[in-house]
């Protein structure tokens, strides 16, 4: 289970650009380990994490990007051709490598004026053709997003993350832009109630 998570390289490079700059960390668990405790995985995550959002480290993967960039025999291939080996080379070594990415932008912070004026802020990641099922989260205030977005039916990856964070008290509230009715939903199966905030 391989989940990619960006890292926003602006802390490390204070830029202006509106463009995209950021690098991933592949935090990962290996099933046949059989990690049934929720700790022990929380520990593994959490430490591979730390190891991998290093400076030295993210620092080298993006030299190795801008290295090859600046090669003269890659700067004279024609961009379409370029572009082409890119679309091959991602098919095989892109997201099909990964399960699933976790993206977190953190919190949100405005001008306390414009605070009355504002519901909440909710970042959305489509799914991409390997990755069925990928996750976004952004606070703001008190309150933080978590917005699931999926190529597939079964809401299994959901109700296990809302049951644990419900089950240590915390409140949860769940929305879903599904056609129909909310019980029509699969991830209202087991009681999640669309309105209603507190225990599956």
């Amino acid at each position: 289970i391989i989940i990619a998570v960006p890292v926003n390289m602006r802390q490390y490079y204070p830029s202006r650009t509106l463009r995209n700059f950021f690098q991933r960390i592949f935090p990962s668990l290996q099933p046949g380990y059989r990690l049934n405790d929720f700790e022990e995985i929380l520990a593994i995550v959490h430490h591979s994490v730390r190891l991998m959002k290093n400076e030295k480290d993210l620092n080298t993967r993006m030299y190795t990007n801008v290295k090859a960039e600046q090669k003269l025999a890659l700067r004279l291939i024609p961009l379409v051709v370029k572009n082409w080996i890119l679309r091959i080379a991602f098919r095989f070594y892109g997201d099909s490598r990964i399960t699933s990415t976790l993206t977190n932008m953190g919190q949100v912070l405005v001008p306390t004026e414009m605070w009355p004026h504002i519901e909440g802020f909710e970042v959305i990641m489509g799914p991409s053709r390997d990755n069925l099922i990928n996750c976004a989260i952004v606070s703001f205030g008190q309150e933080m997003v978590i917005n699931f977005s999926r190529r597939i039916q079964d809401a299994t990856v959901e109700r296990l993350m809302l049951n644990r964070l419900v089950k240590p008290g915390i409140p949860v509230k769940v929305r879903s832009n599904s056609e129909g009715p909310p019980e029509s939903d699969p991830l209202f199966d087991t009681g999640f109630d669309s309105e209603v905030e507190g225990e599956p």
